[in-house]
This record gives structure tokens, sequence and C-alpha cells, in this order.
């Protein structure tokens, strides 16, 4: 066979395979169709993500943050160390359950009471901590707070404290978990 004879055959094989594999007006019209249905959903995203940060915009998330933590800090150093007593208490339960909310001001009042003796336990605070989470929506932000206090029997202890608050109405909506922190966690040095 001559050479060609074999360039005309790859040739012809090539222009079949090239009109084999052109796609159908059919095919072209879905794939139009599946193209703006997406970029009709991109547009839609953006247009309300942008919409979220013009709302956001004009609030001030640093000055949230300094107002948020002044009020955990004074709650949790009140019911963690600084109630002794059902009076003390009562005089301070409206203000602490305005910075904490009811739930969590409620569950720390239990950890500081003996259920046999009724006696309260938490001698003194002595630091909280706050970090913060990533902003969420609606202004939603995961808080983590480190409490530091004294038992009765001059113990230290820490209490972790995981909770969601809402910056913009200045609130904790909810926590997931009081969790007291065991001498070896905090006795383990790091490091060279």
């Amino acid at each position: 066979m001559s050479p060609n004879i074999l360039l005309w055959i790859i040739a012809i094989l090539c222009v079949i395979a090239t009109v084999l594999s052109i796609p159908s007006q059919k095919q072209l019209n879905y794939y139009k169709d599946q193209l703006r249905i997406t970029n009709n959903q991109i547009n839609k995203a953006e247009q309300n993500e942008a919409n979220k940060l013009s709302i956001n915009d004009s609030f001030n998330y640093y000055s949230a943050e300094i107002t948020a933590s002044k009020k955990l800090q004074e709650g949790l150093s009140k019911v963690v160390g600084g109630i002794h007593s059902n009076d003390d208490w009562n005089a301070n339960k409206t203000q602490i359950e305005e910075d904490l909310g009811p739930k969590l001001a409620e569950q720390l009042k239990v950890y500081n009471v003996d259920p046999n003796t009724k006696e309260w336990l938490f001698k003194e605070n002595n630091g909280v901590e706050i970090g913060y989470g990533k902003v969420k929506v609606n202004n939603q932000v995961p808080v983590t707070a480190v409490v530091s206090f004294k038992t009765m029997d001059n113990q230290s202890a820490v209490y972790l404290i995981k909770m969601n608050y809402d910056l913009q109405n200045e609130k904790v909506l909810n926590y997931q978990k009081i969790k007291p922190v065991t001498k070896q966690v905090m006795n383990v040095e790091g490091g060279d």
C-alpha cells in the first residue's frame, strides 16, 4: 500500500470521527440551559450575599464584642465565685440572667450549690477569659469562656463554657456545655 493511500484513509477516518463527535443541537440546547440555570443561581447567591453584607456593614463587630465581653465577664465572675448565699443570688439574679441568660445562669447556680447541704461551693473568682469564633449569619458568634475560681476549701478550679452569643441583641442564645478542666490538663507544660 502506498503512503498516499494510507494518508488518505487516515484523513477520511479523521473527518468521519470529527463529524460523529459533533454534538446534536438537542445536546447543545440542554447544556446551554444548564449553564443559564447555573449562572442564575450564582447571580442570586451573589445578590443575597451582597444584601447581607450591606446590612452588616453598619454593624460594629469590635464594639459589640467588647460589650459582650464585659457582660459575660461580669455575669460569670458573679455567679462563679462572687455569690456566697441565697440572699446574694436573689439580689443579683436579675443582672446575672440579663448577662448570661436564665438557662446558663441557673445551670451555673446548680454547679455552685451543694445539693445535700445547700451551701455555696465557690469562694472567689480568679478571672474570666473570653474567646470568639467566626461570626455567623445574623451576627451570631460561638463563644468560649474560661472561668478560673477557688472553691471554699481553697482548691483552684477552671470551667470551660461554650455558648452561642447574639452580638446584635447582646444576649446568650444557648450554651453547649460547661466542662470542668482537670488539674492534669491545667498542668501540661509545652515546648522547649
